[in-house]
């Protein structure tokens, strides 16, 4: 009995090789849910052109299913590409928390125990960027109020959920 639908993004580059490597541990796992293979990505696009790394068929896969793993995809570096896979979906479904817990083994000397919270589709993800010159360009980091506020929120809900007893907030202006 299947409980729940995945969207299986291929990839490109190491993605395929590392998909098939996580479909193993999931059959291994045996999992109850029903994997939809597809592609998406710069050799997808490569063949189909288009103004998206995401066909429409995807982007339906996407949206009807529970869930979605995403293989590496390759964002190419050239004027007018699309926008990186994963910058896509989590901006087009508002996944704007990037949840990164950190916690090592028990037999470590060292104890880390702590969860990074990130904005995932502001700053320079917004991706408002031109051409000055031959020679320069600019891109504009977007910071808004609303998603400052909701991914400080999910940090707070986060921390307490998990029993923390403080909490940090980092910039980090490169990215």
């Amino acid at each position: 009995m299947v409980n729940k639908t995945a969207t299986v993004i291929r990839g490109d580059g190491t993605g395929p090789e590392l998909v098939n490597a996580m479909l193993k541990v999931l059959k291994e796992c045996n999992s109850n849910s029903e994997l939809i293979l597809c592609d998406a990505g710069s050799e997808w696009w490569k063949k189909n052109n288009g103004d998206s790394y995401i066909s429409e068929e995807v982007w339906n896969l996407l949206k009807s299913s529970d869930a979605c793993f995403k293989g590496p995809t390759t964002t190419i570096p050239v004027p007018n590409a699309p926008r990186s896979v994963a910058v896509s979906i989590r901006q087009k479904f508002e996944l704007y928390a990037n949840v990164r817990p950190i916690k090592t083994y028990a037999n470590s000397n060292l104890q880390l125990d702590f969860t990074c919270v990130r904005e995932a589709t502001e700053g320079m993800y917004s991706g408002i960027e031109f051409r000055t010159s031959d020679e320069s360009a600019i891109a504009i980091r977007k910071i808004t109020k609303k998603c400052c506020d909701r991914v400080a929120r999910k940090g707070f809900q986060l921390a307490n959920d998990l029993g923390f007893k403080r909490i940090y907030a980092i910039t980090k202006r490169n990215i």
